[in-house]
């Protein structure tokens, strides 16, 4: 908290950042429950076989 609170006496303008990102984390929601093996974002294997989960199925 002193952190922030210093960082916006130093620059006032950081609170607009501020403001912004809280609105956008407040409108973003993820949930996932009662799985495994999930994946978020890109898989790069670089041209090489990809195996998720426990069926080990090539992707």
């Amino acid at each position: 908290k002193t952190l922030v609170e210093n960082s916006i006496e130093d620059n006032p303008e950081y609170q607009n950042y501020l403001n912004e990102l809280l609105d956008k984390l407040s409108k973003v929601g993820n949930k996932i429950s009662g799985s495994k093996n999930i994946i978020t974002g890109n898989v790069n294997t670089g041209g090489g076989n990809f195996i998720n989960g426990d069926s080990n199925q090539v992707s």
